[in-house]
Parts: structure tokens; C-alpha cells; sequence
């Protein structure tokens, strides 16, 4: 939306929110502007959220002029961020060093410990190098028939004839396929029949996913894991020499390729395939780079990427024009509803008592076969449309949508619509009451990949075109409320709710909406993070409308122990089953149960700024991607429902896809790793370049110079003594280091909970009322005590939460000093992984000087904690100066 689109609008509307969301969003990612003046038609309550909206994404804003000529500037800080770190003026300034001296050579004998202990490489997070091995026949056979009724079975040959006449295979999918199960186990039986010895390794991005799949895998071949199959994620490694198969996160086998610099390990690999392509962190774009980078050395080598939303082109053309096979999804249909259809039907479902005009789907048996006759009719109708155009077919096709209730927007197995047939045979007449009835314009066909539109272009049916052309011009200026009464509901609820905030109270009707259509058909519910799942847990147990006992809540997040996250798969019996997840149940990760998908279009991010230096966990909108995947963990054994919180106006304005990784956060560990992963003589610069889409330069030289600043690289871009630890730290180097200065000073324990704290987030809630907020911060002044220090505050407030957890006082003192347990557990969950990756690197042992006793000798020494921190911070510090305090950067500004 341009500015004079944005002058038409008035008030704080959704259309206007939607406006200054793309604006703010294109100029944080356009490195090129640094400032951005908004037009003086905005009213001062719309001046007023730009304010806010910009404070919270880190901007600088002004407004200057008078009315009517006022205008909001918009800017970038400038000036690289420093977050002060005090130093008290009564303190020794010269005791740290006289620390430093006595442990320096301790410093050195903990490198020498390390480095023996770099073969530990489950603590480490690599894979085992090992040969080929020679593939057995599969202990049972009897999930073959299942396995045959999925829609990747029919591709198998194809599949197998492409990989092996080709070294990079891509293959797309909709969900439900079966791609990350059968894929890898085509490859087995393939082996095996040739009996030609051999090793997978196939990544998921992330560790319920890997584990999930390498489970079911195991199943199905009828073996028990850790045999043929295996797998290893963070800390947990179940694999063996004979292990054929192994499934691990994308990070893993990046670290492995670093350890070995590829050679020895790749030479063992016959096939890597790496999954969820689409997803785009920074490990796999730069797994990609090292993979590419790799094909010319070991011809034996087979890479298959696979993927349910990729932008194939882009794949395709980074593996110079590398073959693509397309498979078709599940073969069962979803309706999706927006915003304005959920308020509608639920305010209709209220004033009718407790009966709905909408009939859901649910999974009794007797229903589900209906349901599935129902499907099988409409894709002999749909099918004979598109390839008759025959008018007792379209005819036909008219009834089962208007008498029989079918799915106007019903795929057949090779993705034609009805829309698609009628455009295709220029039949206007049909046409128009299908977009009537709420026909979908954007969906494409399988194979083709053609939109109705297209079709009708095509077969030179320009008429048709024309009409669909501009529909879908009316669809994309937002014009997509399919009543009056919707569009007045959707503004009564777009005025009374804000876009910060998650509305449980929507979820809760939503669920109670469905419970009294359908007591059986799990629901997954996706939330932007671990406290919003919480939040929500709270307000289902706690809500007036629903019958707790009726319910059996599951939570799934990255966090969680995964043999926590067991349970989401079990068939739960006499009660609801409803699971709150954050995006980790996007990919991979099939519940087989779930009939009903609740999508909050939100995702929490990590964004940073490359000139503030700020880098900030934010809750962003997903990607129509994103939405597509949501929607398409419903409906995996028989028809489907996803409820998107989000209007259809919000809907197209969307990103197409999320924004890669790799160019939206600090690079400090990608430059780390490059070091390891670059050819000799290759500069950090010149190797990311040759990423699928390359991080912006002032991104990588200010990563660069931090690491020079930080000592992990020397002035030639080396990796110091120092660089070789950080990078087998996967957290921030910053942080790192302010690790391994605890350990060099003996004060461990109070910086790994600091620290554990900084890589999270600020442990408190923030309330609403102000008079609460005053009350807040002076509790937590109050946990400082004498000591004017943040990190002080973070390190009393865990061991205030740890006697909590274990006493009855739980709720009292978390309400007292408004602390947010869920964070707090996210917090220990980080500092328990790092404390057993300091073990796997060698820096803790059963041996003096280094056992965990005599690293804290010093733990209550508070100078020496604040030494560690000061290195790890330095040189966002503040000196004393004349007992005054002064950043580096800032020569005037006194404190």
C-alpha cells in the first residue's frame, strides 16, 4: 500500500494497522533507507499507535510541524547499541586482574582438556563417523498396506529412476503425503534389494519432528529403534554402527561437517536429504551452502530436497536447474474459515441457543463414511467437469453444492476445482455462482500449477479470465467480507480487539463451538510461544463456558522434554482432546487425530537490526506459507476445519513466505561456523555469498568486527583460542564468553543462570495497570537490594523461583514479584542444556581442578561474577570516569 492509499484511511481500522505493519516491515528489512516520514493526514490517534508500534520494534520517532502540516518521522538509531553494564567506583578495579593472571594457566590447560575431549560427540551435538552398511529386509511387513494407500507411493519408480539419474533431487508435496516417512525408506529398499551398502542421513529442523518421524519409520519397518533406524538430536543420541538410517536437526549435521571438514564424513554418506526446505533458519540455507559447495567432490553423493510449500524455482536454479517431482496431498478436504465467517457463525450459534446451522464434520463412523462417499462423488464430478465440460456434469456439480452441503472448493486428486472446470470450459454461467459461494480463486492445480484463472487463459476462455482477473484484483483491495453483517461484525470486533494481543476468549467460544458439534475430533490450537500456551491452558480451565472435566489439555513446544511431548500422540477416550502448540506442530510432525485446526496467524521471530545492533524476539504475522501448513494438519484421516483468527483482508496481506533466517538475525554464529566450512584462502564475506540468498554485507562485516571485538577472530580473520570454544557453544558468543570467564574465574554457577536468563528473555510480567506496574518495579528493586544491577536482580529471582518449586508457595510468590513461571522453566530448560554441553566440551569433569566444586569457588565473590559478565559485554560497558559512568561510544552522556 502506497502513502496515498494510506491518507484515504481513516481511524484506527484494520485496513489502517494492516497499512503501517507492511510500511514499518519493508523499511526494517531495507537497509538502504534510514528514514521514513509518514504524511500529515494522519490523524493524532493514528500518530499515536505508530508511536508505539515503532517503540516496540526498537525505532526512533518524532513529530514535527504544526497542524495541519504535522508529520511523523520515522528513523533508525544510528549509533550501535550499548547496553550499560555498572561498575561500581568502591569496588578494586585491579582485583579482576590479578584473577586473570593467576587462572591464565588454567585458561590453557582447560584448551588442552577440550580438545581431547572433542571425540564426546553426543555431548557435542555430532554424528558418529562410521562406514556404509549393508541394508536388511524389514522385520514386519505389516503397515505395507497403509504405506500403499498414501499419495507418495505412487511416485516411488518415479522417484527412484530421477535420484538415480540425477545427484540433487527436489520433491513438493502437500501435507500428508507421506514424503518424510516413505521417502527415506524408498532409498532402504532400494539399497536393499541392489544389496549395495549405504548410509541416510535425513534432518528435520527441529527435535520432536526428528524424533517423531524416526519412530514411525521404525515402526512400520517393524524394528526397534536405534538398529536399522536411528536417530540424534541435542543431547540424546539412540544410533548404532549398523544404523542405516539415521534421522537428526539440520544444526547437527552442520556441526559434523564442521568437526570433520566434510571429508572423512561425507565420503561415508550416500544420500542426505534434507526436509521442510522451506522452513529457511540459518542452518539449513547454510547446510545448503556446504552441500553445494560439496557435489563436484564426492559424485557419489545423492541430496534430496523435500518440501510441502518451497518456491521450487529458487531450489531448482541454486542447484543449477536440479530435476523437481511434485506429489499430490491428502485425499481428504478442508474448509477454512476466516475471522468475519467465525464471528458470524458463532454470533449466529449464540442467538440460537446451542444449535448451529454449521454442520461440522465429526469422526464417527458411520459419519466418516458418509463423508468419504460424499468425497469420492464430488471427485468423479469435479474430474468429468474438467475433462467433459459436459453440462449433466456441471449440473450435477451445482446440486451436491447447493442441496448436499459439498465443498465448493473440493480438490480432486490432481488438484482441479470445480472453479477450475468451469474457467476451462468457459462457462461464465457457472462460474459466477461458484465465486458466489465462496469459490477459491488462488487455488492452483497439482501438476499444472494453474490458478482457474490461468486455465481460462489456457483454453483462450478470455472472458472468463477477465471476470476472474478482476475478482481477484477485488480480493487483493481487500473488498472480502461476503455480507453486510459480516463486515459489521468483523469492524465491532477489529475496534474492540487489539493486533498485540492473542484473544483467548475467541479460542474458548471457538472451542466451545466445536465441543457442541463434535465432542471427539481432536483440536490443535497454534500459538506464538510458550507463555501464550500457557495463558490460553488458563483461560480454557478456567472459563465459565466449558466443562474442564470434559477437556484433556496437551502443550507442545520446543522446550519441552521430549518424553513430555509423547502425549499429543495418544487416542484419548471419553474426553476432548486439545493440544496448544507453537509452530513446532507446523512440519513433520503428524497427529493423526486432528480434525480441527485453531490458526492465530502469529509466530514469535527473531529479528535484528544490522546499524542499532539490536537484536529482538518479537510476535510477527506468519507467511500465507505458514498458513497453508497450519491448515493442513487438519483433515489427515477425514474432513477438515481450520479456524483462522484473522480476517481474509489480512490474509493477502501476508507474505507469500517468511522471510529467511539468515537475513533477519545477528550472523555472529554463522561467521563462526564459516571459518570451519570455508575453504582455505575464502574470506567469511565470499563464502555466504554463495548462500540461496545471501545475508545483506553490512550484516556480515558487523558480525565480523563484533567477533574481532570479542577476540574470537583474529585481525586476519582467524578463529583465536577463544573463537575455537564459542563456536561449540550454541548460544550468542557474547553470552559464550561470559561462560567461559566464569569457568576461568571459578564462579560458574551464578553466570550460567545469568546468562540462561539474557539468552531467554526478562523473567517478569509486565501488568497492565499502572498502578501495578509502579508496584512491579519496585519489587524488583526490591530483589537488587543495595546493588543498582539488572543481572544481580536475574540471578536472585531464579533462586527465589527454585525455592518456590520446591515449596507449596508457588502461586504467592510468583503473583508477589510478577514473575512468569513459564519463562522461568524455559530459563532452567537453558541452563540444564548448557551445563551438559560444558561437560561434553570438556570444561567440567570429574577431575580437579575442574569438577563443578572447585569451579565455584568463587561464586559468591560478586566482583568476580561481574568480571566474567564485563568480558563477555565489553565493549557494551560503561567506565568509570571520575565517578561518573561513560559508554565507549559516548564521550558526553554521563550517568
Amino acid at each position: 500500500m502506497d502513502l496515498v492509499d494510506l491518507c484515504r484511511i481513516t481511524g484506527l481500522s484494520e485496513k489502517f494497522r494492516i497499512a503501517i505493519n507492511n510500511i514499518i516491515r519493508d523499511f526494517c528489512t531495507n537497509e538502504d533507507v534510514s528514514e521514513f516520514i509518514f504524511p500529515s493526514t494522519l490523524s493524532n490517534e493514528q500518530r499515536k499507535y505508530v508511536h508505539e508500534k515503532c517503540k516496540r520494534m526498537g525505532l526512533l520517532t518524532k513529530s514535527l510541524g504544526r497542524e495541519p502540516n504535522r508529520k511523523l518521522h520515522m528513523s533508525k538509531q544510528t549509533k550501535l547499541y550499548c547496553k550499560t553494564f555498572y561498575l561500581f567506583h568502591h569496588e578494586n578495579s585491579y582485583q579482576s586482574t590479578s584473577y586473570l593472571k593467576q587462572y591464565r594457566e588454567a585458561f590453557h590447560q582447560i584448551s588442552n582438556e577440550e580438545a581431547s575431549s572433542f571425540s564426546n560427540n553426543k555431548l557435542l551435538g555430532r554424528l558418529n563417523s562410521g562406514g556404509t552398511v549393508t541394508v536388511n529386509e524389514p522385520v514386519s511387513s505389516k503397515f505395507d498396506s497403509f504405506r500403499k494407500n498414501l499419495p507418495i507411493w505412487a511416485k516411488k519408480e518415479e522417484f527412484l529412476n530421477l535420484m538415480h539419474s540425477n545427484q540433487v533431487v527436489i520433491i513438493t508435496s502437500e501435507t500428508g503425503s507421506g514424503k518424510s516417512t516413505q521417502i527415506p525408506q524408498f532409498i532402504l529398499e532400494d539399497l536393499c534389494t541392489k544389496q549395495t551398502p549405504g548410509k541416510i542421513i535425513c534432518t528435520q529442523p527441529r527435535r520432536i519432528s526428528t524424533v517423531a518421524v524416526a519412530e514411525r519409520v521404525s515402526e512400520e519397518r517393524g524394528e526397534t529403534l536405534g538398529g536399522t533406524i536411528g536417530y540424534q538430536i541435542k543431547l540424546k543420541y539412540v544410533c548404532s554402527p549398523q544404523s542405516a538410517l539415521i534421522y537428526c536437526t539440520n544444526g547437527i549435521l552442520l556441526k559434523t561437517l564442521m568437526s570433520n571438514k566434510n571429508q572423512e564424513y561425507l565420503m561415508n554418506i550416500s544420500h542426505i536429504i534434507v526436509d521442510e526446505i522451506h522452513e529457511r533458519d540459518k542452518y539449513t540455507d547454510f547446510l545448503l551452502i556446504a552441500l553445494k559447495q560439496n557435489l563436484d567432490h564426492y559424485p557419489h553423493l545423492k541430496i534430496i530436497l523435500m518440501s510441502a510449500t518451497a518456491d521450487v524455482d529458487l531450489f531448482a536454479s541454486y542447484f543449477n536447474d536440479a530435476k523437481t517431482l511434485h506429489v499430490p496431498g491428502r485425499n481428504h478436504s478442508i474448509t477454512q474459515l476466516f475471522l468475519e465467517d467465525i464471528l458470524s457463525r458463532i454470533n449466529q450459534n449464540n442467538s440460537q441457543g446451542t444449535t448451529s446451522h454449521f454442520i461440522v464434520p465429526t469422526t464417527t463412523p458411520s459419519t466418516t463414511h458418509d463423508l468419504m462417499y460424499e468425497f469420492d462423488l464430488m471427485n468423479e464430478v469435479v474430474s468429468n467437469c474438467m475433462e467433459t465440460g459436459d453440462d449433466s456434469y456441471f449440473e450435477q456439480l451445482l446440486h451436491l453444492i447447493l442441496s448436499e452441503n459439498s465443498n465448493v472448493n473440493h480438490q480432486t486428486s490432481k488438484g482441479y476445482t470445480p472453479l477450475m472446470a468451469a474457467a476451462a470450459h468457459g462457462r461464465l454461467d457457472i462460474v459466477e455462482p461458484l465465486l458466489n459461494l465462496g469459490g477459491n480463486v488462488a487455488l492452483k492445480s497439482y501438476w499444472e500449477g494453474f490458478t482457474a484463472a490461468n486455465w481460462a487463459w489456457h483454453y483462450a476462455k478470455f472472458e472468463v479470465h477477465h471476470m476472474l482477473q478482476a475478482y481477484e484484483s477485488m480480493l487483493s483491495e481487500n473488498d472480502v467480507c461476503d455480507d453486510d453483517q459480516s463486515a459489521a461484525l468483523l469492524e465491532m470486533y477489529d475496534r474492540s480487539t487489539s493486533d498485540d494481543v492473542i484473544d483467548f476468549n475467541l479460542i474458548v467460544k471457538i472451542i466451545e463451538y466445536i465441543h457442541l458439534n463434535d465432542n471427539r475430533g481432536t483440536i490443535l490450537i497454534f500459538l506464538p510461544g510458550y507463555e501464550d500456551i500457557i495463558m490460553c491452558q488458563d483461560a480454557i480451565l478456567f472459563s465459565k463456558l466449558l466443562n474442564v472435566d470434559e477437556f484433556e489439555l496437551f502443550l507442545l513446544h520446543g522446550s519441552m522434554n521430549i518424553n513430555m511431548q509423547q502425549g499429543v500422540f495418544k487416542t484419548i477416550r471419553h474426553k476432548h482432546k486439545v493440544i496448544l502448540s507453537t509452530n513446532v506442530a507446523e512440519t513433520s510432525l503428524t497427529i493423526s487425530d486432528v480434525v480441527y485446526v485453531i490458526d492465530t496467524g502469529r509466530a514469535k521471530e527473531k529479528s535484528y537490526d544490522s546499524i542499532s545492533g539490536t537484536c529482538s524476539l518479537q510476535k510477527i504475522w506468519i507467511s500465507k506459507a505458514n498458513v497453508k501448513q497450519r491448515a493442513g494438519r487438519a483433515g489427515r484421516t477425514c474432513p477438515g476445519i481450520c479456524f483462522h483468527m484473522f480476517s481474509k483482508r489480512r490474509y493477502f496481506s501476508l507474505l507469500d513466505n517468511q522471510i529467511p533466517e539468515m537475513l533477519r538475525v545477528p550472523l555472529h554464529e554463522v561467521c563462526l561456523q564459516t571459518k570451519y566450512l570455508a575453504p582455505s584462502g575464502v574470506s567469511i564475506a565470499q563464502y555466504l555469498k554463495l548462500a540461496i540468498e545471501p545475508p545483506s554485507p553490512m550484516s556480515v562485516e558487523m558480525s565480523i568486527q563484533n567477533l574481532k571485538t570479542l577476540n574470537a577472530l583474529d585481525k586476519n580473520e582467524e578463529l583465536t583460542v577463544l573463537g575455537q570454544h564459542l563456536i561449540q557453544l550454541s548460544i550468542d558468543p557474547k553470552l559464550g564468553k561470559m561462560l567461559i570467564y566464569a569457568i576461568v574465574f571459578r564462579c560458574l554457577d551464578p553466570v550460567l543462570t545469568i546468562v540462561s536468563c539474557l539468552a531467554y528473555r526478562d523473567p517478569f510480567v509486565i501488568p497492565l495497570q499502572s498502578n501495578l506496574k509502579q508496584l512491579s518495579i519496585k519489587k524488583q528493586k526490591e530483589l537488587g537490594g543495595d546493588y543498582l544491577s539488572d543481572h544481580l536482580i536475574l540471578l536472585r529471582v531464579f533462586q527465589l523461583w527454585q525455592e518456590a518449586r520446591s515449596s507449596q508457595n508457588k502461586k504467592e510468590v510468583t503473583e508477589e514479584y510478577f514473575i512468569s513461571w513459564s519463562a522461568m522453566e524455559i530459563i532452567y530448560a537453558t541452563r540444564s542444556q548448557l551445563l551438559s554441553h560444558l561437560r561434553g566440551m570438556g570444561f567440567i569433569s570429574m577431575n580437579k581442578p575442574f569438577t563443578l566444586h572447585d569451579l565455584n569457588i568463587n561464586s559468591n565473590n560478586w566482583p568476580m561474577v561481574k568480571g566474567a559478565l564485563a568480558a563477555g559485554s565489553y565493549p557494551n560497558i560503561a567506565f568509570n570516569v571520575n565517578r561518573h559512568y561513560a559508554t565507549k561510544n559516548e564521550k558526553k552522556s554521563r550517568f
